[in-house]
């Protein structure tokens, strides 16, 4: 089929055949222009159907803009036809004149003013939507068209979308380092993060372009270094003589190439010598023969060092020979650069220079080409996709690194549902979206390793707690971690996962690989790691407090006050830090943190211990003297008794007696309240070390231990609590009731929303000090920090004049600077805001009855929900595909909570109470939605599945 139709008027012939031109020099031969006698009308045809045939079966339409071309008709219903059946268009201005009208919502490229960046834009722009500059590739159907996680070959160069620009940055490089002289670098470096594609843009969108154009480039079938470099180049190099008609055993390039290699020095001609035989073979003696080394990495880890120092010796002694004969591309992933870059073949130990290279970054695809590559394929494959499956999809995918997740579930989903040419939201529903495809996935990895008992628990310890942590809303989140952190006896199944692209790979500052979990969906939908995590999810709550202490501890100056860990909770802690899965580094703040913890611990117990030694000593001193006193009063007693005779001794008698007997009755009523007081002491002790949420029982048992009998053990119960007890840090101060407080996901800012004031305030938590104020012109009703606090969300009233009638707004502005970015209108003052939980949207609620989802950057609303009483209460789903929203007030009569979709507002549950409803939530794993709501004579609390809506109580 045609691909590119040329659109112009009659009196732009001149202008046409220029374009026609140019097309032709980039490639193209799939072309349509009306009056060419070789790809136009032909003599005789039906010109009027031969036009609109030739425009029906396009891929694209060229429209040449003049001011001739916006008089015709003809030009005119061209361009309706093309956007009727969904074609490419590009409108090139080729004379100056206003074509804003015809082309508004469509990008124009302007060769008038900037021929050379119109021609690079246009080329471009062709790339994008897969017409490729040298030639539209054929397509088998006998190939899926998505081939999933594994890479995109040579036979998909037809489905290979969204990769344009950074095939013609390859191309471009390629092509200037042939053009230049033999000082230059004839290797480049495909460099990018584990799957960034580095793999798929060689093999499917390089290679097959730089065929189209023999007399320059011969490129040999890519190949990987494994086990034997030398080997495999040898198998690629037999391939490619027989390709082109002329076989060569690979047994006798292998050993030529070994023999070479081994050679001192090495023998780089011979290498060099069979590209040149091969471009004899070809009949193009002066093009350039290309060695395509896919996943280089593993010549620094996989393959054993002396086979890789073999090859890169050979390769580096061939290509310092060649000139424009030879020359080599790789496929690296970042995190090895510094392995290449600091290989000792590499350097310039035989060289009078170090190794000379052209890198060329592959960055992750963008999240605007992801509906291409769900598309173009799609339109090839002559599939359908529903209204919806796309947006669905990359909704689901979420972040520029799940690109290979979201090409595996397109593969599962062809495969199993593409037989009948359509796809459906259903469809993808049935298969699990994006997470259902993950699980299986996951599963697929472990039963395929079919680990022994001792590489799962390693397994489990590099998941938990290293790649998974708890977050301040209680669900788990991915954790990036050093790979060296890891269990080493998890490396192999590690390196299974990331091949699987369930985990990336990448490099810190420092350029130490690190790892990550590709996607939370895993965290979410493994049933093996839902078991880890729920084993371990009083240690992770644990390790999260410690570290968020010691975090604070560390920015706070160190200061003891800040210690908070004591007694059980130090226990505890060291008793984590001491099971190997949990372990930190000796040098870590953590270990520090709870270091000066036990030497304040160290200390207290010290001095609570020659406390009580001095109060012994004093009791024993006071004894002792009473005793002598005693002893004194007891001879003058005597002496008094002797003289007073027989009676006086007998009624002193009795009296002694009711003496002793009232003091011993005092002495046990005190040793009475001793024992209470010393209960008192031991259940305060027991309530501090049992939970935090008993802080305040147990600095009341304290109290009333001392009140009892003051003792060493009440007083140390009563220090002990009243040290964790709420102390006011900060105080914030506004002219009216502060309405709405909310803390930043990092804990570090406050925010407060006021009424009268009519300002939301954010200050630092830990000084007070002011950061920013936003002003409204009526009460501040609702404030809300972004998930990764960034953004600040304000919702109020606008009432500028109590005689005019009120409005709602919501702002949202950046949280250090203030600057605003979105204004929300609404009819009525708006009450409620919630983030999702990526950032993307923001959702607001208010009293004119609706709630409106937009993007929280640009304010294009996106969905608006409708309720019959003032929205007061919303929450996201956590993985953001759902919003709840509930309605209530004073005036309430029936309160209704509504589950929508967040994009669609397609409406799944609906939950009503006989009052207002006061607050929606969804449970971490979102799974459950709970609502409460006042109403007939007290409050109730609904809990609902989702998205089914069936009421567990």
């Amino acid at each position: 089929m045609t691909a590119i139709f040329i659109s112009h008027s009659s009196a732009d012939n001149a202008a046409a055949r220029e374009m026609k031109a140019w097309l032709e020099a980039q490639g193209h031969t799939s072309l349509f222009l009306d009056f060419d006698p070789e790809v136009g009308i032909k003599g005789g045809s039906a010109w009027k159907q031969t036009l609109y045939q030739q425009l029906r079966q396009c891929q694209a339409v060229i429209a040449l803009l003049t001011p001739s071309w916006l008089a015709s008709k003809w030009c005119f219903a061209e361009l309706v036809l093309a956007q009727e059946r969904g074609k490419a268009i590009f409108p090139v201005k080729v004379e100056p004149c206003a074509a804003g009208g015809v082309f508004s919502d469509i990008q124009q490229i302007d060769l008038t003013a900037e021929p050379e960046d119109g021609y690079r834009r246009l080329r471009i722009g062709l790339l994008e939507r897969g017409l490729d500059p040298l030639d539209v590739f054929d397509w088998d159907p006998k190939r899926p068209p998505y081939p999933g996680l594994l890479a995109f070959q040579e036979a998909d160069a037809a489905i290979f979308f969204g990769r344009g620009e950074d095939i013609l940055k390859t191309l471009e490089t390629l092509d200037a380092l042939r053009r230049q002289g033999r000082e230059a670098a004839r290797f480049a470096l495909l460099l990018g993060a584990s799957g960034s594609g580095k793999s798929s843009l060689a093999r499917a969108g390089v290679i097959p372009r730089l065929k189209k154009k023999p007399a320059e480039w011969l490129p040999v079938p890519p190949f990987r270094p494994q086990q034997d470099p030398l080997d495999e180049l040898a198998v690629a190099l037999a391939a490619a003589f027989e390709a082109h008609g002329r076989p060569r055993d690979w047994g006798v390039i292998r050993t030529e190439l070994h023999a070479a290699a081994a050679q001192n020095p090495v023998d780089g001609l011979a290498l060099l010598n069979l590209a040149r035989d091969l471009a004899i073979v070809v009949k193009e003696p002066e093009t350039t023969v290309l060695l395509t080394i896919d996943q280089a990495e593993e010549l620094f880890g996989y393959s054993p060092p002396e086979a890789a120092t073999r090859f890169l010796r050979l390769l580096r002694a061939a290509l310092e020979a060649a000139d424009r004969q030879l020359m080599a591309v790789a496929t690296l992933r970042s995190d090895f650069l510094g392995e290449f870059q600091s290989h000792p073949v590499l350097q310039d130990s035989e060289y009078p220079h170090h190794f000379r290279y052209r890198a060329v970054p592959v960055d992750p695809m963008p999240l605007r080409n992801f509906p291409a590559i769900i598309q173009g394929p799609a339109r090839l494959a002559g599939v359908q996709l529903d209204d919806g499956l796309v947006e669905a999809m990359v909704h689901d995918t979420g972040a520029r690194d799940a690109l290979p997740l979201l090409a595996f579930t397109l593969r599962r989903l062809y495969e199993r549902y593409g037989g009948d040419g359509h796809l459906s939201v259903d469809e993808y529903e049935s298969l699990g979206r994006l997470e259902g495809a993950i699980r299986e996935e996951a599963q697929r990895v472990i039963a395929e390793a079919d680990p022994g008992p001792e590489e799962l628990e390693a397994l489990h310890g590099a998941f938990v707690p290293t790649l998974v942590r708890i977050n301040a809303e209680g669900g788990y989140a991915r954790r990036r971690a050093r790979f060296d952190d890891l269990p080493r006896r998890a490396f192999p199944l590690l390196r299974r996962f990331v091949d699987a692209r369930l985990l990336v790979t990448d490099r810190d500052p420092q350029n130490r690989e690190t790892i990550e979990v590709a996607h939370e969906a895993l965290l979410r939908t493994w049933p093996q790691l839902g078991i880890w995590l729920a084993e371990d999810q009083d240690k992770l709550r644990l390790l999260e407090s410690l570290q968020r202490a010691a975090e604070e501890w560390d920015q706070g100056g160190r200061r003891d006050d800040l210690l908070i860990h004591r007694d059980g909770r130090l226990k505890d802690s060291e008793t984590l830090l001491a099971n190997p899965r949990f372990t930190l580094p000796e040098a870590s703040v953590e270990r520090a943190y709870l270091d000066a913890c036990g030497a304040a611990q160290f200390a207290r117990e010290a001095a609570e211990k020659e406390e009580q030694e001095r109060r012994i000593r004093d009791a024993e001193r006071i004894a002792e003297e009473e005793k002598k006193a005693a002893a004194a009063q007891k001879r003058t007693a005597l002496a008094t008794l002797v003289g007073l005779g027989v009676a006086v001794l007998v009624a002193g008698l009795a009296g002694w007696q009711y003496f002793e007997a009232t003091r011993q009755r005092q002495v046990a009523q005190q040793r009475q309240k001793e024992a209470e007081a010393q209960n008192l002491a031991v259940q305060s002790d027991l309530a501090f070390k049992t939970s935090g949420r008993y802080l305040e029982r147990s600095a009341l048992l304290a109290v009333e231990s001392m009140r009892r009998v003051p003792t060493v053990e009440g007083d140390g119960a009563l220090r002990q609590s009243l040290s964790l007890l709420p102390k006011e840090l900060i105080r914030v101060t506004h002219q009216g009731g502060v309405y709405r407080g909310s803390l930043s996901p990092d804990g570090r800012y406050l925010a407060t929303a006021t009424i009268w004031d009519n300002t939301a305030r954010v200050v630092e938590t830990t000084t007070g000090k002011e950061l920013l104020r936003v002003t409204h012109e009526d009460d501040v009703r609702a404030v809300a920090f972004s998930p990764d606090g960034r953004y600040l969300a304000t919702g109020g009233g606008n009432q500028t004049n109590v005689r005019d009638p009120a409005t709602g707004i919501a702002r949202v502005v950046e949280t250090t600077t203030g600057k605003e970015l979105v204004l929300v209108t609404h009819e009525d003052p708006v009450v409620a805001l919630a983030f999702s939980p990526d950032g993307r949207y923001l959702a607001t609620g208010s009293e004119d009855k609706t709630a409106r989802v937009v993007e929280t950057t640009t304010g294009e609303e996106l969905i608006r929900v409708t309720h019959e009483d003032p929205v007061v209460a919303l929450a996201f789903s956590p993985d953001g595909r759902y919003l709840a929203t509930g309605s209530g007030g004073a005036l309430a009569k029936h309160g209704i909570a509504r589950v929508v979709e967040t994009t669609t507002g397609k409406e799944l549950i609906r939950v009503t109470h006989e009052g207002g409803v006061n607050a929606v939530a969804f449970s971490p794993d979102g799974r459950y939605l709970a609502t409460t709501g006042s109403g007939g004579g007290g409050t109730t609390a609904r809990f609902v599945e989702t998205p089914t809506g069936e009421e567990l109580i």
